[in-house]
């Protein structure tokens, strides 16, 4: 960002009564879209401000305006008439490391806002500017990028076993079942601190059902990948949870599609990923044997 814009977006912050002084400008540095500064000056509370795209910022603040009520989603405090940006509570941590056991915070995640989560309400399913026509279609597009990034790294075996899941294995949820979901909970959109979850950041609003952001997060780390775990974090949804060979089979399907992002952007995961794959996909009934 050109010094004179970041200028003019102090300059906004000012009038609007967030900032009393010049604040000390930090540029952030992560797997986030958008370009992001950290706000701070002594003696006030710190913000962050992201700029995106007019698309992006919209799905934002609708996800906010739907689920701001939840304790681990920072105050949005400021949004730009022309979606180029917005501006919300700074959360101190830090992402990735220091989370303490799966267990907990997929806990903390369930109770503090899966179970908030609102109706879609416009009738999409998916990404808004990439609608499906159902659940299954949005699905097999994952399936599709997936099994591209993994064909050479899996035996075919595993990809025959995922192709029968698609198949037959996973529930195309109806429209009563569709959420306005985060959309991106994975372990580098949670702010931890003292080894508790302290925040969610970056959503990417997806439509679709609960048990996608739900085990998004659960996979989103190869730690504690195992079905204890998820059994125990799914009880804590409290009236909102699903039959346990579901639960499993969305697992092994969403556990599938982290391996290939795992491929692209997290190799050095990789090797913790696959000592658990194998017995994932042993759960299924006409899974491949270990």
């Amino acid at each position: 960002m050109a010094n004179s814009e970041l200028e003019s977006w102090i300059e906004r912050l000012t009038t609007a009564g967030l900032l009393r002084e010049k604040p000390e400008v930090r540029p952030m540095r992560g797997t986030t879209e958008g370009t992001v500064y950290v706000l701070a000056a002594p003696g006030q509370p710190a913000y962050v401000l992201k700029l995106d795209d007019p698309y992006a910022v919209r799905e934002t603040v609708l996800f906010w305006e739907k689920c701001g009520h939840s304790p681990l989603l920072s105050k949005l405090r400021f949004k730009d008439p022309e979606d180029r940006g917005l501006v919300y509570d700074y959360v101190p941590g830090t992402t990735h490391t220091g989370r303490g056991h799966k267990r907990d915070w997929m806990k903390a995640l369930a109770g503090g806002l899966f179970k908030l989560y609102a109706k879609a309400e416009d009738g999409i399913i998916g990404f808004a500017d990439a609608p499906c026509s159902s659940w299954m279609e949005f699905n097999r597009r994952s399936h599709a990028y997936a099994f591209e990034m993994l064909e050479e790294h899996l035996p075919a075996e595993h990809h025959a076993a995922i192709r029968r899941l698609l198949d037959g294995g996973l529930t195309d949820w109806s429209s009563e079942h569709i959420l306005l979901l985060h959309g991106d909970t994975g372990v580098h959109n949670f702010v931890f601190e003292r080894g508790a979850i302290r925040g969610v950041i970056d959503p990417s609003p997806v439509r679709g059902p609960l048990v996608y952001d739900f085990t998004y997060a659960f996979c989103s780390s190869p730690d504690n990948l195992d079905l204890e775990t998820l059994l125990e974090a799914a009880r804590s949804l409290n009236g909102l949870e699903m039959e346990r060979e579901t639960l499993i089979r969305e697992t092994v399907f969403q556990l599938y599609c982290r391996l290939a992002t795992c491929r692209l952007h997290h190799v050095h995961d990789w090797d913790d990923y696959m000592r658990a794959w194998p017995g994932w996909l042993a759960l299924l009934p006409d899974g491949p044997a270990q």
